[in-house]
């Protein structure tokens, strides 16, 4: 059974989708970014399990795509020492936030594979896998979309509603 979980918010929050190896989401995630449907940023595990890769990718697109002034968040257009902290990622989501519009609709950020992440370093856990932000962490009109297996802890991630498929159900098989 593969399962959705959300935020009753629209713009803001997080989106986790869990399954079973097979099911999809890696293609889902795919589709996603492939098709700008709504991702600003994406990162896939499978690139790199390292936490502090994934948040150099994940802060550079954001940075790039969101247009952000870089002077104090990569200073020369080069990533800062501190670019391999938690805290330095969470700069660069609220630097993006600020930058959006509402016509632009939310920031949203994607990582799939979320479960196959390397442990985070001493010092660098924030009780999310990579690394990434807490849900209450993050600013306002910014949703992260993450897709992971079933079975694998994902600390610090909210689950408000969930919305159950069957995998060997109709709807799943016609998607």
């Amino acid at each position: 059974m593969r399962t959705l979980q959300r935020q009753r918010e629209a713009d803001e929050g997080n989106v986790l989708i869990r399954g079973e190896a097979g099911v999809g989401k890696t293609a889902l995630a795919a589709h996603l970014t492939a098709h700008r449907l709504r991702p600003l940023a994406y990162h896939f595990v499978w690139l790199s399990r390292s936490p502090e890769q994934a948040r150099r990718h994940l802060g550079a697109q954001l940075l790039l795509r969101g247009r952000v002034p870089t002077e104090l968040l990569a200073p020369g257009g080069q990533f800062p020492a501190r670019a391999d902290e938690p805290s330095w990622l969470l700069e660069v989501f609220y630097a993006a936030a600020a930058h959006r519009t509402r016509r632009q609709g939310p920031l949203v950020v994607l990582v799939d594979g979320l479960d196959e992440a390397d442990p985070p370093s001493p010092g660098r856990d924030t009780g999310v896998p990579l690394g990434l932000p807490r849900p209450d962490q993050l600013p306002d009109g910014v949703t992260v979309v993450v897709a992971s297996r079933f079975g694998v802890d994902l600390g610090g991630l909210d689950a408000r509603l969930i919305h159950a498929i069957d995998v060997a159900g109709a709807p799943n098989l016609t998607d």
